[in-house]
């Protein structure tokens, strides 16, 4: 497919190029450069904290301003759309939606997609 022909920021692993050339330019002209820093602070950040984790299929909140843990008889609510993410509560999923989870909820909702279709 012509997604397939798209390289991957090997930095970030969040935007794909159809060329090297295209993504110098980006990270040169277009901004890139101070979002994939920022992409790639965050990543290292949740695998630090991940490594620190002690308790095995903790249910956390994915707004990472919260991280609250689900209690026992506690049920938190996943995104609706994506399925992947848990929130404690509306508040923090709008929180993080804002400021992040809409991009990557689009990407795994299409991953799903496509999984489903393989799957028929």
């Amino acid at each position: 497919t012509v997604e397939n022909k798209f390289n991957v920021c090997y930095k970030c692993r969040h935007v794909k190029y159809c060329s090297r050339e295209c993504q110098v330019q980006h990270w040169k002209e277009g901004g890139h450069k101070g979002k994939c820093k920022i992409l790639q602070k965050q990543k290292e950040e949740s695998i630090e904290y991940n490594k620190n984790l002690c308790i095995l299929n903790a249910r956390i909140c994915f707004n990472p301003a919260c991280c609250r843990g689900e209690d026992k008889g506690e049920k938190f609510q996943h995104c609706s759309r994506c399925k992947a993410a848990i929130y404690c509560s509306q508040e923090c999923q709008k929180v993080h939606y804002k400021e992040g989870h809409k991009k990557v909820c689009k990407t795994a909702y299409n991953y799903l997609e496509e999984a489903d279709k393989l799957l028929q």
